[in-house]
């Protein structure tokens, strides 16, 4: 396995919770004189946590709040429920583009689909994506 270095400053971050049971190295950083390596591998913010696999950073981003769970059974429900709200996009969205008998079609059709996802995506759950937010919330706020 090729080395992991995680960077960081101290605090408490994220970043530790995606790297349980991978071996990896911690750099503690001073932050009043960024490392080399901190200003190569963030060259845009230079912050910390910075995690370094085989000498290529990996965005804190994406360690800090991953979109897909790492389950698999639950990486496919979601991107199923992501592909579901691009394919039924369009109709909320002819809501607007619609008038008269057309739009109250595609009032009941919309309201409809807002019902199953709620029953059947959302459940009792804070966020789609269970206790924070993923893929699903962004396709779902961005589609419907």
């Amino acid at each position: 396995m090729e080395e992991v270095k995680l960077h960081e400053d101290g605090q408490v971050h994220l970043t530790s919770d995606p790297l349980k049971g991978i071996p990896f190295e911690y750099i503690e950083e001073d932050l009043s004189n960024r490392s080399d390596l901190i200003l190569k591998c963030n060259p845009v913010h230079k912050k910390v946590p910075v995690c370094v696999h085989a000498g290529k950073p990996i965005r804190e981003a994406m360690m800090s709040n991953p979109l897909l769970p790492s389950d698999p059974y639950d990486g496919a429900v979601d991107r199923f429920w992501a592909k579901f709200a691009e394919d039924k996009g369009i109709v909320t969205w002819s809501m607007y583009r619609t008038s008269g008998e057309e739009q109250q079609k595609a009032i009941k059709n919309s309201l409809e689909l807002l019902k199953n996802i709620e029953e059947h995506a959302l459940g009792q759950k804070e966020f789609f994506g269970r206790k924070r937010i993923g893929i699903i919330d962004i396709a779902l706020g961005w589609g419907l």
